[in-house]
């Protein structure tokens, strides 16, 4: 298969002038190697492309998840014998970049490897050593260290739901700097790009973030952010743990965060291009079966208008 030229007359200047430059390089080679007949000579320019920083190598991963199609990955394994910088690690790497996207692979960055992942829209159900369970939102990664010393895991990035059994050990959750100790308990945390969320529904667990510490308490959450912890308030777990039982119900929610959580669930990426919105109060229940259709949706709760552009998905402007 070939993909379709990057400068293919039916790209709009509106659509090429909301792509970064970055971002074009990467589309750019994304279309030269998804050409069965890319030689030796593309596969190494890109190799060479995609060592010059950090930043080319999430740019082109970013590209890689939103076009949806990991075909043409199957090409750089077939050459990567051939090709020595393409290596079998590098291109597990690229490949878990393209499944991961977006603010995933940053933090992929920090951490190689995860133990468990989740792709966009999928609820994952995980069953520990001990008889805990973890229940993960999707596009969510953590990783399970078990000793005989300790029960630890690592929320790198999405959202888990935590059933902890009884056991002489800690059973700790790291996540975004900050250490949540269960003390016998249900509990769930949420990472967003401004804040984390830690919510129990069952018992209690301590916080420790930042040299502060707090309890939170069955019905209440806290959040954290910026080397500041709040203090616990009522929560309304049934509806900000909807997605436990496939659904997503948003009252009153800034626009912006919103959108961060539809991406965890939605197949194509919904971005914000006017901050004049980001903190619009949304209300909006979805059956994440059809988050599909969440565009109209969209549409009738808030004044926009919406433009899809290939590769980056549906681009969200006031209307």
């Amino acid at each position: 298969m070939k993909a379709c030229d990057f400068n293919d007359q039916s790209w709009s200047s509106e659509a090429e002038q909301a792509i970064d430059p970055l971002m074009k390089e990467a589309i750019h080679w994304l279309s030269k190697l998804s050409d069965v007949q890319a030689d030796e000579t593309t596969l190494a320019a890109h190799q060479n492309w995609l060592v010059i920083s950090a930043e080319h190598e999430l740019a082109y991963a970013e590209a890689v998840r939103m076009w949806g199609n990991l075909a043409h990955l199957n090409t750089l394994q077939q050459h990567q014998k051939k090709t020595a910088k393409l290596n079998r690690r590098r291109f597990g790497q690229l490949a878990l970049f393209a499944v991961l996207g977006g603010g995933a692979a940053y933090s992929w960055m920090k951490v190689n490897d995860y133990d468990y992942v989740t792709a966009a829209g999928e609820i994952r159900l995980i069953d520990l050593p001990d008889g805990s369970q973890i229940q993960m939102a999707g596009e969510t990664a953590i990783s399970v260290q078990f000793t005989p010393h300790m029960r630890q895991i690592t929320l790198h990035h999405g959202e888990a739901y935590f059933t902890v059994a009884r056991h002489a050990l800690e059973f700790v959750v790291e996540a975004a700097e900050a250490r949540i100790t269960a003390l016998g308990t249900q509990f769930n945390v949420r990472l967003l790009k401004e804040q984390a969320i830690v919510m129990v529904t069952e018992h209690a667990v301590r916080v420790d973030y930042a040299r502060h510490s707090a309890k939170v308490t069955e019905g209440e959450k806290l959040h954290y952010a910026g080397n500041a912890i709040s203090l616990p308030e009522r929560a309304d777990s049934e509806t900000e743990l909807a997605w436990r039982s496939g659904k997503l119900i948003f009252i009153a929610r800034p626009f912006s965060e919103v959108l961060q959580e539809l991406n965890r669930w939605s197949p194509e990426r919904l971005r914000l291009m006017d901050g004049r919105l980001a903190n619009r109060p949304v209300t909006l229940i979805i059956n994440i079966s059809d988050i599909g259709d969440i565009v109209p949706q969209l549409s009738q709760a808030l004044p926009i208008s919406t433009q899809y552009v290939p590769f980056l998905g549906t681009m969200i402007y006031s209307s």
